[in-house]
């Protein structure tokens, strides 16, 4: 290598030891402070998801020190306040169902139900659970703040056509067989006694006896 080429070299080496480091620290540095105002903004917003991932960045020991204390103390407080929730999901015959793909306004939370509470976000959403081979059930719910551990209960129907979607049929009751249940039978009419003749005359004996 010649000596000018020796000398560039030596030139650019010196520089991005001196100039790179302290332009790259300023960098992560307004990375830090930045992560740190947007978790506030969606804090705010109630997106309590997407603030702590941006709490998670901005707490990280290669952010400056005042801005990883000020981001993990906002990051306890946000795990206290966001709510967490437990989806139990049964079929028509109350066997439990694992096999669930959960989302929430669309977007995917959940592709396996495991019996653990999941964080979700503040407010009302549409939350939709579908089952291979059954029709998808949706619902709107409400999470609140310091809501932990909610368990909510969703019925799934069984797939159209199934054994067990298709009741069979009754059979017509049979002629003079008991009646089936709901169904009422008029009951019969008292027979209505004739009096004998021989009581007839014992109560003519009586009236004429009264008379004289």
């Amino acid at each position: 290598m010649t000596t000018p080429a020796r000398l560039l070299s030596f030139f650019f080496a010196a520089a991005i030891v001196l100039v790179g480091p302290p332009a790259l620290a300023e960098d992560m540095k307004l990375k830090c402070i930045q992560a740190n105002t947007d978790a506030q903004s969606l804090r705010r917003e109630g997106k309590l998801s997407a603030a702590r991932e941006q709490l998670r960045m901005c707490s990280e020991s290669k952010c400056p020190s005042l801005v990883s204390a000020d981001c993990i103390k906002r990051l306890d407080e946000l795990e206290n306040a966001q709510p967490t929730v437990i989806f139990d999901v049964f079929d028509a015959s109350g066997h439990e169902l694992n096999e669930v793909t959960v989302t929430v306004d669309g977007r995917n939370l959940l592709d396996r139900l495991g019996g653990t509470a999941v964080a979700v976000d503040l407010g009302e959403h549409v939350v939709t659970f579908a089952v291979e081979g059954r029709p998808a059930v949706t619902q709107k719910l409400t999470f609140r703040e310091g809501e932990k551990s909610r368990h909510v209960r969703v019925a799934v129907a069984d797939a159209p056509g199934s054994a067990a979607a298709v009741a069979p049929a009754a059979e017509p009751a049979a002629a003079g067989s008991a009646a089936q249940p709901g169904h009422c039978r008029a009951a019969p009419r008292p027979r209505r006694r004739r009096p004998s003749a021989r009581s007839a005359r014992d109560r003519l004996s009586r009236t004429r006896a009264a008379t004289r």
